[in-house]
């Protein structure tokens, strides 16, 4: 790929076979309305955050799609670069970005042109670590050094 040129990723999970049905109420919400307009416009610079988010957030059922870009045109699109946007304001797609400096917020007609990409390898089994074997482990380190092994 030329060095101008950045290939970006989305991970999707597959449609519902029977879509729920939601209340009017529900539907017409603002809240309701940006999910959906905002739905299909998040991408990654990095395969296997896409990767992660179909294994993790859709049990391994879905779709990886890619795009490409020129990188000046995606970089204005890049999270980190919305300008007057902070992570507090609820519309501000910061306040949605865990990794800003990778994720790309697309418009709806750039998003369109997304394919469907073949998988490549997919993520290593990682073992899952909850928060505290996490603590328990670093305890054990700082005891380890106070204890002078």
């Amino acid at each position: 790929m030329p060095n101008d040129m950045i290939q970006l990723w989305r991970g999707e999970g597959l449609p519902a076979e029977t879509p729920s049905k939601l209340s009017d109420w529900i539907t017409q919400s603002p809240e309701y309305q940006n999910t959906v307009a905002a739905t299909g416009r998040w991408f990654t610079s990095q395969v296997d955050d896409a990767l992660w988010y179909i294994e993790n957030m859709h049990g391994g059922q879905g779709v990886l799609k890619t795009i490409t870009l020129h990188r000046d045109v995606a970089l204005v699109f890049r999270v980190d670069q919305f300008e007057g946007q902070s992570k507090s304001q609820a519309d501000s797609p910061r306040a949605f970005s865990r990794k800003p400096e990778s994720e790309y917020f697309l418009p709806a007609i750039v998003a369109a042109r997304a394919v469907e990409a073949p998988a490549p390898e997919r993520l290593p089994d990682i073992p899952s670590i909850s928060r505290q074997t996490e603590l328990s482990a670093v305890s054990d380190l700082i005891q380890g050094r106070k204890g002078g092994r």
